[in-house]
């Protein structure tokens, strides 16, 4: 397989109008009742506040400073309540579905990159994170890294895309844990970043190296000054959990994605339903066959390598958790999304009729797993005795 082929024929075009729709839709899900929605702010939220009301904390501690620099711009101007921290987790979560559509688009037809990014878009969990005014939404940042290294490839502006890769690799750092990723990257493509900056002027290159240190010197002086920072860079824990605690970790994630949730807070999920519904769990493993198949491909390879680095983070039980995954567990899905539609096309190669079944049913089904997922969110969650009196706390 080339690296771009796509397994859905050329008719299953994406429709602009189609397009608009599911911006709509994103938006909609994203600001529809956001301060009001759970009342109050939980202690998360509580803290993260605290964390980004002075510049003085944010120099001192600069981890998760993507998030804290512009809470803090909005309480120097007096927006300091749920509608501010929610904010800009909502707009850091409407970049997080581009991303992800972005990424969709480059491997799969544009209609499987809409279906895809509306499932995803739904999925409760992307709806706690992008919703809750806490620095947990920036681990959905790791599809800016993946986004950055496709537009490498693609783009003929060398120069741009050398000091966009720069800006997030730089970025990265602050996030914990994505330094092992970042530096992963450089590894797997290190033939490919070396011939690239062979046609970068020299020049170019310096000004890059400067743009880099510039970025990330607040994080080096704040980890000179505290070297316990440089563990949640690594996305560490302080202290290195025994075998009984790595191996319970490790047994969560699974349960947590497909079975039965292990105790979390009310505030960022509800009771111990899993994260994927039926629909996504069969999709996911049709996903993970079809990549499976296809292992030597490039996304494939990234797919599963992501995958096993952010559970290898998980079970140390520092401060990455299981959102970080959950971006890659729909791409996953989305690919079997398209294995499904590619067998019934290879079924029904001529019939128009028995095609259109097919996709509509697919659509429907997606609709169907859409609602339950919102359903849980809207409905469900708020109305959960736990979570009324999580959010009791004066704003």
């Amino acid at each position: 397989m080339n690296k771009r082929k796509r397994i859905v024929p050329k008719g299953f075009r994406r429709p602009t109008l189609a397009g608009l729709l599911l911006a709509v839709v994103v938006a909609t899900l994203l600001i529809y009742h956001l301060a009001s929605l759970a009342p109050g702010l939980s202690h998360a939220e509580i803290m993260a506040r605290a964390d980004s009301n002075s510049m003085r904390h944010i120099i001192n501690n600069p981890i998760n400073a993507p998030y804290k620099l512009p809470v803090y711009v909005l309480i120097r101007l007096h927006h300091n309540g749920a509608l501010a921290l929610r904010g800009i987790a909502a707009l850091y979560g409407a970049a997080t579905l581009w991303l992800f559509y972005y990424i969709l688009r480059r491997w799969q037809s544009g209609r499987i990159a809409l279906l895809g990014t509306l499932l995803f878009a739904t999925s409760s969990w992307l709806l706690f994170t992008a919703r809750s005014g806490t620095p947990n939404i920036l681990l959905f940042g790791l599809l800016f890294m993946v986004s950055a290294g496709l537009w490498l490839r693609r783009t003929h502006h060398r120069a741009i895309a050398l000091y966009a890769c720069v800006a997030a690799i730089a970025v990265s750092l602050y996030v914990p844990g994505f330094i092992w990723f970042a530096l992963a990257g450089i590894v797997w493509r290190r033939q490919a970043i070396s011939e690239e900056l062979q046609h970068v002027e020299w020049w170019r290159l310096t000004l890059g190296a400067l743009f880099l240190l510039l970025l990330v010197s607040p994080l080096g002086n704040a980890i000179i000054r505290q070297p316990h920072l440089a563990l949640a860079v690594a996305g560490l824990p302080n202290r290195f959990p025994g075998i009984h605690t790595l191996a319970h970790n490790l047994l969560n994630i699974p349960l947590l994605l497909f079975f039965r949730a292990p105790s979390l807070d009310a505030t960022t999920w509800l009771g111990h339903l899993p994260v994927l519904d039926v629909f996504d769990l069969a999709m996911f493993a049709l996903g993970v066959y079809a990549y499976a198949r296809h292992w030597r491909l490039d996304r494939a390879f990234l797919l599963f390598g992501i995958v096993l680095l952010s559970i290898v983070l998980i079970t140390l039980g520092g401060p990455v958790n299981a959102t970080i995954l959950i971006p890659f567990v729909y791409l996953i899905i989305a690919g079997g999304i398209t294995y499904m539609v590619h067998e019934w096309f290879s079924i029904f190669p001529l019939n128009p009729i028995a095609r259109s079944v097919g996709v509509g049913l697919m659509f429907l089904a997606i609709v169907a797993s859409s609602g339950f997922q919102l359903t849980r969110y809207f409905i469900a969650w708020p109305h959960n005795p736990a979570t009324k009196a999580a959010y009791t706390r004066q704003t």
